[in-house]
């Protein structure tokens, strides 16, 4: 009786290895191909979904073929390779142009003639079944080894490379230094939290408000910017002083942060400038950022860590039968991961103190592609641009806002100066290539901004609701550094 069971584990632990090789090739086979450029992690990831939905296949036609072991792998391959071969087939067939091809069509019959034909092959004779699977898992195995040998020297030397863990130091005590660490946050786009509560009947963004005041942040609620354009905004914020409004003043605010007096003041104090600006996306030729340290994008290593899916895991996954649940535009991807580092990263402990750390995202601003928490839910570049998407993309910067807020809160215990602001609100624009525009949106609130600010022992600073955001660091500087600047 025991050897009987024995032979009964055998067999169905051997049958099952085939659609577990199956299953995991095409991950196995594209990250030998890019192991230098892809994270371990994500190659584990891809591997275990794939080997669980086979596996899961495998025991659904065992109990449908009543525990013939070899005829339900050789059944499960069959779906597994329909599975992954739905891209090529769908794209082959569209090329032909011989029919009509959609995947609302397509991919009903496509699931029906794979689950069709693995179930004619449970009448396959078991001795036929059996030598398919014994031929194919050496097949396989060896297919799956030589990628694997591949893969093990990459590994060995990344490891290598990888760069040595920095001290982290608890130096964030006001009482240890002189100067306060500065974090101006930007998220572009943003509308005021009441125009969230009057336009959108959204009353939830309360909890990110309540959470600022509870947390020691003044919440400036009727605060405007002097215009709707980015570049204007961060020039006068920068430099605590009026310029002009116009696209022909383009060059005038470029100069103006190239060299700004914020960032110049701070250096004449021993201060380390961070910036991860996203912004300089659009305009490449036009912004220099007068950073010590300045990060544009995610870097390349670090991207996949944050997201569900990575360019590595849509490479696999782009020919199966996911590939409509998949958003393969990178550029969005990239700014995505860029949101989502920022966030993780705005605290490392790699930069010395004091320090201002600047960021500026692209959040909410348009594409208006994602989740409340991040998910990319536009399917086509025409939805990156209507304003009817613009609140999903809202609730996400509320989401990123928040946590960013919470590391550097826990980082600093509390200790650093942190400025939440918006450079204008939801402009509505009208024009081309913008489509489905709010409406009965009142002008104002395209210039009603978020703006808190966290000041540490700065009990007496001019704060009010409706304070104007070139005022920002007049406040900060006249509280920590005694610089007698005039308020607008």
């Amino acid at each position: 009786m025991q050897k009987l069971h024995q032979q009964f584990f055998y067999s169905m632990l051997k049958s099952a290895s085939l659609p577990l090789l199956v299953a995991i090739y095409p991950a196995v086979f594209h990250y030998a191909n890019n192991a230098h450029l892809v994270l371990l992690s994500s190659f584990v990831e891809l591997c275990i979904f794939l080997a669980g939905s086979g596996l899961s296949i495998y025991v659904l036609l065992t109990l449908m073929s009543r525990g013939k072991f070899p005829q339900a792998a050789v059944g499960a391959i069959l779906i597994i390779v329909f599975f992954h071969v739905y891209g090529f087939a769908f794209d082959w067939l569209r090329s032909m142009d011989l029919f009509q091809i959609e995947i609302y069509n397509f991919m009903p019959v496509w699931i029906f003639a794979a689950f069709y034909l693995a179930l004619i092959i449970r009448g396959l004779n078991t001795n036929i079944s059996n030598w398919i699977c014994n031929f194919l898992i050496v097949v396989l195995g060896v297919l799956v080894t030589f990628n694997l040998v591949k893969i093990i020297p990459v590994e060995i030397e990344k490891s290598r490379n990888a760069p040595a863990a920095v001290a982290q130091t608890n130096n964030t005590s006001m009482t240890e230094r002189q100067y306060p660490d500065i974090y101006y946050l930007v998220f572009d786009e943003a509308a005021g939290f009441e125009v969230a509560r009057e336009y959108w009947q959204y009353n939830e963004v309360n909890r990110f408000a309540n959470f600022l005041e509870e947390n020691g942040f003044y919440v400036a609620e009727e605060s405007h910017s002097g215009s709707i354009h980015t570049l204007r905004e961060i020039s006068t914020r920068l430099n605590y002083k009026e310029f002009p409004v116009g696209n022909e003043y383009f060059g005038t605010y470029n100069d103006a942060i190239g060299k700004n007096a914020v960032m110049d003041f701070l250096k004449a104090h021993g201060y380390t400038i961070i910036a991860y600006d996203e912004r300089r996306t659009p305009y490449p030729t036009m912004l220099p950022v007068p950073a010590d340290f300045l990060f544009e994008e995610s870097p390349e290593e670090n991207a996949s860590r944050y997201t569900l899916l990575d360019d590595y895991k849509i490479l696999v996954l782009q020919s199966t039968m996911l590939r409509s649940l998949l958003n393969q535009d990178p550029d969005l991807l990239h700014h995505r991961d860029m949101i989502l580092f920022t966030s993780e990263n705005i605290t490392s402990t790699q930069f010395p103190s004091p320090k201002m750390v600047y960021a500026h995202l692209m959040l909410p601003h348009g594409p208006f592609a994602f989740s409340e928490n991040g998910t990319i839910t536009a399917s086509s570049r025409s939805e990156y641009v209507n304003w009817q998407r613009y609140f999903e993309n809202y609730k996400f910067f509320l989401t990123i806002a928040q946590e960013t807020a919470k590391n550097i809160l826990s980082a600093t215990n509390g200790n650093a100066v942190i400025i939440i602001q918006s450079d204008h609100g939801a402009r509505n624009f009208t024009h081309s290539p913008y489509i489905g525009y709010l409406q009965n949106y009142p002008e104002d609130y395209k210039t009603w901004i978020v703006n808190a600010m966290h000041l540490p022992d700065c009990n007496d600073a001019p704060l009010t609701q409706n304070m104007d955001p070139i005022n920002t660091f007049p406040i900060v500087f006249n509280c920590y550094f005694d610089a007698n600047i005039p308020l607008k």
